[in-house]
C-alpha cells in the first residue's frame, strides 16, 4: 500500500510542479504555452476539427464501451470485487493522463498573459452602443443561409450540451470546437469562432472574445454581423449595470428587427457560481472565466466597429 500510495504521488508530482510554476513565474507561463502548447494545439486543431465526426464524443464513447467490456470479463473470471478494483484502476490511469495533458497543454495558456483590466465610463459604452447599431443597421442581417466554412461542428450526441445548458464547447484534446444545434442562426458564426479560438490556444474569456471578433471582422459578411450583435447584447447588458436609464434609451429606439434579434441571443453568460467557482479560484482562473465584459469595454475604450 506504501508503495503504491508513493507511486500516486510521484504520478502526481510533475503537473502540481508545473502548476506552480506558471502561476509564480509568468514569464515561464508565456515561454512554455508559445513554444510547447500552442503549437501542440494547432497541429492538433489542424487535424481534428477538419474531421467529419466528432472525434471526442466517438472516442469517449469508445473508452466507456472499453471500461465496460473489461468490467464484465473480469466480472465473469474473477468475481465482483476483484472487477470493482480494476475498473477503478483504469478509470484512475484515464484521469491521472487527462490531468496531465491539461495541466501540459492548457492550464498555463491562462498564465501567459496578464488578465486584460479596461475600464469605461456610461457615455463610453453609449457612445459604442450607438456605433454598433448603425453598423448593424446598414446591413440585411440575414442569417437564414449560414456559410459552409463554419469552423464548428454540430456535436452527434447534443444531450449533453443541452443538459450542461452550453452555447458551444472547445476540446483541446481533440482540437474540435462545437456548437449547440440549438443556437439561434444569428449567433452561430460567432460562438463557432470563438470556440474555434479556443482550440487554436486562447483560454481567457476576453481574450478569446477580442481574438472571435478581429477573426469574424476579417471574415466579414455574417460573421461580422453575428460579432456586431453579440457584442452589441454584452455591451447593452454592461450598460444596463451601470446606467439603466441609458440603457432604456437605446433600447427604445433600438429597430424591431434588431430588438428581436438581441432579445434571440438571450441574456448575459452567467458568471460561474458555487462549487464552480469555489474550484476556479482555488486554481487561480476565476478572474479568467469571468471577462466576458472585455469585448464590450475595449470597444467602448476604443470604438473600432
Amino acid at each position: 500500500m506504501t508503495r503504491r500510495l508513493l507511486h500516486i504521488a510521484l504520478l502526481a508530482l510533475p503537473p502540481a510542479l508545473l502548476c506552480a510554476l506558471v502561476r509564480l513565474l509568468p514569464a515561464f507561463a508565456a515561454r512554455w504555452s508559445s513554444w510547447l502548447a500552442r503549437p501542440i494545439l494547432r497541429l492538433i486543431a489542424s487535424i481534428g476539427g477538419r474531421l467529419p465526426i466528432s472525434l471526442m464524443e466517438w472516442g469517449a464513447l469508445a473508452l466507456i464501451l472499453a471500461l465496460c467490456i473489461g468490467f464484465i470479463l473480469r466480472l465473469c473470471r474473477r468475481g465482483m470485487m476483484h472487477a470493482i478494483v480494476h475498473l477503478l484502476r483504469r478509470i484512475g490511469i484515464l484521469l491521472m493522463v487527462l490531468i496531465h495533458l491539461t495541466v501540459a497543454l492548457w492550464y498555463p495558456l491562462y498564465f501567459a498573459e496578464a488578465p486584460l483590466h479596461i475600464t469605461a465610463t456610461p457615455a463610453q459604452l453609449t457612445a459604442s452602443c450607438r456605433a454598433l447599431v448603425d453598423a448593424l443597421s446598414a446591413s440585411s442581417l440575414d442569417f437564414s443561409a449560414l456559410p459552409e466554412d463554419l469552423p464548428a461542428k454540430h456535436p452527434a450526441f447534443p444531450f449533453w450540451m443541452d443538459a450542461l445548458n452550453l452555447a458551444g464547447f472547445a476540446s483541446f484534446l481533440s482540437g474540435e470546437a462545437m456548437i449547440s444545434p440549438e443556437l439561434d442562426d444569428a449567433a452561430v458564426p460567432f460562438v463557432a469562432v470563438h470556440e474555434f479560438m479556443h482550440t487554436l490556444g486562447h483560454a481567457d474569456e476576453g481574450a478569446t472574445n477580442l481574438a472571435a471578433w478581429d477573426e469574424c471582422l476579417r471574415r466579414g459578411g455574417v460573421y461580422a454581423d453575428s460579432a456586431r450583435l453579440w457584442a452589441l447584447k454584452d455591451s447593452l447588458a454592461l450598460l444596463r449595470r451601470m446606467d439603466s436609464d441609458a440603457w432604456s434609451s437605446i433600447r427604445s429606439e433600438l429597430p424591431p428587427q434588431l430588438n428581436h434579434l438581441i432579445d434571440q441571443l438571450g441574456g448575459e453568460t452567467a458568471p460561474p457560481r458555487g462549487a464552480a467557482l469555489a474550484v476556479l479560484k482555488l486554481l487561480g482562473l476565476a478572474e479568467h472565466a469571468q471577462s466576458y465584459d472585455i469585448l464590450a469595454l475595449w470597444l467602448a475604450a476604443d470604438i473600432s466597429i
